[in-house]
């Protein structure tokens, strides 16, 4: 066999096996679903703003996080990611929530440019899907809210929720994040209207 058969070959192998691996996975992308509150008083007077969230440096990538039972390992998905970090979206939510509720005069966050009255921070400390017979989302936040020009909290809280998931899938786990997240808005919505008595 001469060398130019060879190599032609060689391009021809190259070629075939190319083909047969087929397309790259896309990737899936999933919004945050929280629940819409319900309205009830007593609201806080003047404009709550809303900070966003800080936390872990893997919990701000938008990769979907998963765990598997027993193990301490956290493991990022490589095609099944948040439209958003979850700081961003999850400071979004929570504005959202609290103004559908009711819960200030004003919601708002800071790039609207108010000055605030109350002033809500967050740090996500957990937000993983856990694998297995019983799969689940857990989700972990400390959430504050003080007053302008106060070091003192009105409400200093870790919330945390986990919500079953349909299946180990993580489209399932996307809905049982937006559950377990709708759980502790509506905790901590509670704990703001007590402030307001």
């Amino acid at each position: 066999m001469s060398a130019r058969q060879l190599l032609l070959g060689c391009v021809v192998l190259a070629v075939a096996s190319t083909g047969c691996a087929g397309p790259a996975p896309r990737d899936h992308l999933y919004r945050l679903e929280v629940a819409t509150p319900a309205q009830s008083g007593p609201t806080l007077p003047g404009v709550l703003e809303v900070e966003r969230f800080t936390s872990d440096d893997v919990l701000r990538k938008r990769a979907m996080l998963r765990v598997e039972p027993g193990s301490p390992e956290v493991t990022p998905y490589g095609y099944h990611l948040w439209v958003n970090s979850p700081t961003l979206l999850l400071q979004r939510a929570l504005a959202d929530y609290l103004r559908a509720a009711g819960a200030a005069q004003i919601v708002t966050t800071p790039d609207a440019g108010e000055t605030e009255d109350w002033h809500v921070t967050g740090n996500l400390r957990r937000f993983d899907q856990m694998t297995g017979p019983e799969p689940k989302a857990t989700v972990e936040i400390e959430l504050r809210l003080r007053r302008r020009h106060s070091p003192k909290s009105a409400v200093q809280q870790v919330y945390r929720a986990e919500a079953p998931a349909a299946d180990a899938s993580p489209r399932a786990a996307a809905d049982a994040f937006g559950s377990a997240v709708s759980t502790i808005f509506e905790r901590f919505t509670a704990d703001l209207r007590a402030v307001a008595h």
